[in-house]
């Protein structure tokens, strides 16, 4: 795969799809206000976190099911998303989007929200923890 075949998927929320999780009572801060998948860029090069999908087809792509996992960023951080990252830059932590002009999450309630690349980072992660309280603004 050449720099230029960008192939993008999505990823789940790991703050919010934990094991003993039950909805939508686990999602106090309401499920129009969570986010529950982004998009995610199948080919991370270069990076530990690196799982591999050789029993659903994918051959050697390496590829992370989530993002946002308690170990990863979080609220407080000033990192949010990716915009069209390089693959060798890509950080498997965050999601990435090769769209140019912001990011598609589904929401916990399904609907399908744009993020603005310059949204702030308070929001972004207000909407990413499932039950910290948060008031989103900007969203």
């Amino acid at each position: 795969m050449s720099e230029g075949e960008i192939t993008s998927s999505y990823a789940a929320n790991g703050r919010v799809f934990l094991p003993g999780t039950y909805f939508p009572q686990s999602i106090k801060d309401g499920t129009s206000n969570t986010i529950g998948f982004a998009e995610h860029y199948c080919l991370c090069a270069g990076n530990p976190f690196e799982v591999y999908n050789k029993d659903v087809g994918l051959g050697n792509w390496p590829h992370r099911a989530t993002f946002a996992d308690i170990l990863d960023a979080g609220p407080g951080s000033t990192a949010i998303f990716q915009v069209t990252p390089r693959i060798v830059a890509c950080d498997p932590a965050l999601p990435q989007t090769p769209h140019s002009g912001g990011m598609l999450v589904a929401l916990m309630d399904g609907s399908v929200r744009q993020l603005s690349p310059g949204m702030s980072p308070d929001t972004f992660w207000g909407a990413v923890t499932p039950n910290g309280g948060e008031v989103l603004k900007g969203w």
